[in-house]
């Protein structure tokens, strides 16, 4: 799929988590022990990617919650093995 390791990781992250939690960049960081800055430049090559989706929560506009596309959710049984 043509992913550096970091968007590797930040993928799998994503599909482990996504169904239980509202997830957003802050806990991609927190996970993978990030930058704020390598963080949004994975987020956002995932994105263009189209394996990822950012959409904003009603309750906070600033706020971007992170889920994968339907393209993600395709390796989503390969990547979930290679925890």
């Amino acid at each position: 799929m043509g992913l550096t390791a970091a968007q590797s990781e930040a993928i799998k992250y994503i599909l482990r988590n996504y169904e239980e939690n509202e997830l957003t960049a802050m806990d991609v960081m927190d996970s993978l022990q990030l930058s704020q800055s390598t963080v949004a430049g994975i987020i956002k090559r995932l994105e263009s990617k189209g394996l990822i989706e950012r959409r904003t929560t009603e309750k906070d506009s600033r706020k971007s919650i992170i889920s994968p596309t339907e393209k993600g959710l395709k390796p989503e049984t390969i990547l979930k093995k290679k925890r």
